[in-house]
């Protein structure tokens, strides 16, 4: 009975040691698939922010100042409430997918007749090779 006690802690060690070996193999691959992920909705999120831009635009005369940013969409400056109501825009909406702000410039320098909106990416940080401008 001993003997089978011992074989069975044995057993059990193997398979932790085999489901740590997994998962260090899993994990790596795992994280890279979800910044594959990530980098592919920040472009659908951008379109989604600069079509409601647009309409608030054409319903209001005006975009948004840099000054009232993105927030303009959510909670619209008194001046123009009576023309711009939205329920489809949501806070969550105006952050990337690594739940950065995205940053709205206005007039931008990609985009110099309309707007920039811009990921920074991964990082968070400006530069890097890893931001994003919509087009």
């Amino acid at each position: 009975m001993n003997n089978r006690k011992a074989f069975t802690i044995v057993e059990m060690l193997i398979v932790v040691m085999l489901i740590a070996l997994l998962a260090v193999l899993m994990v790596p691959k795992f994280i890279g698939q979800l910044d594959v992920a990530q980098e592919k909705l920040v472009k659908p999120k951008m379109a989604t922010l600069a079509q409601a831009l647009t309409l608030y635009k054409g319903l209001t005369g005006n975009y948004p100042t840099q000054a009232q940013g993105l927030k303009a969409l959510i909670d619209p400056p008194a001046d123009v409430a009576d023309k711009w109501k939205n329920d489809d825009i949501k806070k969550d909406d105006l952050l990337d997918p690594w739940n950065n702000p995205f940053e709205y410039v206005i007039p931008g320098q990609t985009n110099t007749h309309s707007f920039d909106l811009i990921s920074y990416g991964p990082d968070g940080k400006k530069g890097g090779g890893d931001d994003f401008v919509n087009d």
